[in-house]
């Protein structure tokens, strides 16, 4: 289970942290997933990809276009994350968008962004993200 917490041990603000269910139904102590994820700002909404190698987060602390982008890190084979790279434009702006999941082909997605002045839920269609569209206003 990938979450965000602000929790004494970690580097910034909020930060990722990864705990696995053991096999006598407890939860392990929760690791920091360090530096190469989180920053002394802060990271939010990881999504694990079913492939199990490909986090996505949004962060204010790595380089971006607005407040808080979406970035996209693999597991590399030394388990190790390797460095976020920035999804960037159309998904993300100089406003704010978070909490992207990724179908398991990896062909569509779906995250939130202000955009507009509101918090909505958008779509992309295909890996080059050539199609965006806006399917509703979350509700608040």
């Amino acid at each position: 289970m990938y979450f965000v917490s602000n929790r004494p041990g970690g580097l910034g603000g909020y930060d990722i942290w990864k705990s696995t269910l053991k096999d006598d139904g407890y939860w392990d102590v929760p690791k920091n997933l360090g530096p190469e994820i989180n920053t002394a700002y802060d990271e939010h909404t990881p999504f694990i990809h079913p492939d199990g190698k490909t986090l996505y987060f949004s962060s204010d602390g790595w380089p971006g276009l607005g407040n808080k982008d979406i970035f996209l890190s693999r597991l590399e084979g030394s388990g190790h994350w390797g460095k976020p790279e920035n999804m960037g434009y159309p998904i993300n702006t100089f406003n704010e968008e978070t909490g992207l999941i990724v179908t398991p082909d990896g062909t569509e997605g779906l995250f939130s962004s202000n955009l507009k002045g509101d918090l909505a839920i958008w779509t992309f269609i295909g890996l080059k993200c050539l199609k965006i569209k806006n399917h509703f206003p979350l509700l608040t």
